[in-house]
């Protein structure tokens, strides 16, 4: 489970986690009143064999105590000030680069729209960062798991002819480690609370999926 915005200090996020059964995390703290990143995970099910604690993402390696492997997490909260944003997406792409497990998995809220058809509502402007993700996805084969029930994760809230949506959040996989998988697919689920819906990802382990094509973006040329 991979939480933003939690607006809880540490402790009180650890008190929280320690009042779930066979369940621990890693917390990035908050900054002033705001801010909190957590990844949380079944102990019974996973075993942590690192973290890494970074201003805007926790990096997690995790062995699969049933399914024989490992699976690095990159659990991103990215920021909207234009120099916080360079940083962040700079940091990320190097230290993706020095993992040596193609096993990766980069969720959270990317805080930028890939494509005019992720945003609903109000005016499309290429967002300059975009080329940086695109780069990760390029250099590490990730697929950008798309859900299959709803298209924008993010809504303004407002009603009518002002309310904006768009696709801030999502899942992007390692094809390989999503080729070894016979399921894999996200949903976006219902919120009442937040301006950001939560979503889902599963991966079922029956058969192999078999080759997912690799989709090429001339924007990567």
């Amino acid at each position: 489970m991979l939480i933003h915005e939690t607006k809880q200090d540490q402790h009180e996020m650890r008190r929280i986690i320690d009042q779930q059964k066979h369940y621990t995390g890693c917390i990035n703290d908050l900054r002033g009143a705001s801010g909190g990143i957590v990844t949380i995970w079944d102990n019974s099910k996973w075993n942590l064999t690192s973290t890494n604690l970074h201003q805007h993402w926790i990096t997690t390696i995790l062995d699969s105590r049933i399914g024989n492997h490992t699976v690095i997490i990159y659990n991103v909260y990215s920021p909207n000030h234009y120099r916080e944003k360079e940083i962040c997406w700079d940091d990320i792409r190097a230290s993706i680069n020095g993992e040596p497990n193609s096993n990766i998995i980069v969720a959270g809220d990317f805080n930028l729209v890939l494509h005019a058809n992720e945003k609903r509502g109000g005016c499309f402007t290429p967002n300059p960062f975009r080329g940086r993700m695109e780069a990760i996805i390029q250099d590490h084969e990730l697929v950008d798991v798309v859900p299959k029930n709803h298209r924008y994760t993010w809504s303004n809230r407002r009603i009518g002819i002002g309310n904006i949506m768009e696709r801030l959040d999502r899942f992007l996989v390692n094809i390989s480690y999503l080729s070894s998988f016979s399921v894999g697919y996200a949903n976006v689920l219902n919120t009442s609370a937040s301006d950001h819906y939560p979503i889902t990802l599963t991966l079922e382990m029956h058969s192999p999926l078999g080759l997912i094509p690799f989709k090429y973006n001339p924007l990567w040329h």
